[in-house]
């Protein structure tokens, strides 16, 4: 008889010797933004204090200021594809941040949104805005 096919996909990398790489994979709901994780702690989470939406099109993080962490990115979902209106602000400042990926939409060949990747830095001088970023999208 015949059997039902299934398809795999898998997730590879070349890494070096002594070198480690954690994959963090979990899905989206299309509808909502979601905090993805970020390069400064590996439990792609435990760096933030706080994840608001704060209306429909506008979400706050509130990073922890504990410690300073330069150079280090976070990654964002939101529900847009055309991000020509994505606005992000870091520390109140105008932000730098990049379309990391599109994410498929289930069950068909379009996206539902995209991931992005925003610089931070934190001070952890005690400054107000210090560890706090914005989207609009």
């Amino acid at each position: 008889g015949g059997g039902a096919s299934t398809k795999h996909e898998y997730l590879s990398r070349r890494l070096q010797a002594h070198e480690t790489e954690i994959f963090h994979v979990r899905p989206v709901t299309p509808s909502r933004p979601q905090y993805i994780g970020s390069d400064i702690h590996f439990s792609c989470g435990l760096e933030v204090d706080s994840f608001n939406l704060m209306d429909n099109n506008t979400v706050e993080i509130n990073l922890k200021r504990d410690l300073e962490r330069l150079g280090k990115y976070i990654y964002v979902f939101v529900p847009v594809i055309n991000t020509a209106s994505v606005r992000v602000k870091v520390g109140g400042k105008q932000g730098t941040w990049s379309i990391h990926s599109q994410v498929p939409q289930k069950g068909g060949p379009n996206s539902c949104g995209s991931i992005l990747r925003i610089a931070i830095d934190i001070k952890a001088d005690g400054s107000e805005d210090d560890g706090m970023v914005s989207i609009l999208f």
